[in-house]
């Protein structure tokens, strides 16, 4: 999970577009269930991805 906090910050820099899923996340100490969720999800969808 602290990996997909830096990457949050690194897209946060490099977008130019509005970047609205990393505030939906919320707080990563109060919502820790669904940020490790959405870990897994990333995770999921490139294993799936480099089948």
């Amino acid at each position: 999970m602290s990996t997909l906090e830096s990457m949050i910050c690194y897209v946060y820099k490099k977008s130019d577009q509005d970047f609205e899923w990393g505030n939906l996340l919320g707080d990563r100490k109060k919502n820790r269930k669904r940020w490790g969720d959405f870990a897994g999800y990333l995770l999921l969808f490139n294993t799936l991805g480099n089948r």
